[in-house]
């Protein structure tokens, strides 16, 4: 009985392909040949070699594919927390066509969380500016038309609760 050398499974003589992966069978040796081992690879992690894919060494340090370790990271987001470097680092880093790959990506990542999160302030300073423009008419005004001071705010609250109380 054959057996296929990719997949090890068990053939009937005549096939020319195994059922279970498809690949063709080799047919039967002599046996007084040696036997073919049947080899499983070992445990390989995929690695990148200049741009291609390669499953033998790890990335070298330094390398474009390098993995960040942790403290790389919090490294890069303080960084990032200082106002004006983190902002020029941060694009430096997102469109450079150099550098590490890992740290281009978190930069990019960086830059669209910074976009969404100032979208995401401006739309909330208009819709609390809108809620609350009505109630600047409330605030007391000193002689010369100004308003402010801890005095007028305190106005306005009174100047609210007795206009909400009169109308009850």
């Amino acid at each position: 009985m054959a057996f296929c050398i990719k997949c090890g499974m068990d053939l009937p003589g005549n096939m020319q392909f195994c059922t279970a992966c498809g690949s063709p069978v080799e047919k039967a040796v002599s046996p007084d040949a040696e036997p073919v081992p049947f080899l499983q690879p070992g445990p390989v992690q995929p690695t990148y070699q200049g741009n291609t894919l390669s499953r033998e060494l790890p990335p070298e340090k330094g390398s474009r594919h390098a993995v960040i370790g942790t403290f790389g990271y919090i490294g890069i987001c303080i960084l990032f927390a200082i106002p004006i470097v983190g902002l020029i680092s941060s694009i430096k880093w997102a469109f450079g066509t150099t550098g590490n790959l890992n740290r281009r990506n978190l930069a990019r990542a960086y830059l669209i969380f910074l976009i969404v999160s100032i979208g995401a302030g401006i739309f909330l300073w208009i819709t609390v500016s809108a809620a609350l423009a009505p109630l600047w008419e409330y605030i007391p005004r000193t002689p010369d038309g100004q308003s402010g001071g801890f005095e007028n705010i305190l106005g306005l609250f009174k100047n609210l609760f007795t206009e909400s109380a009169t109308q009850h």
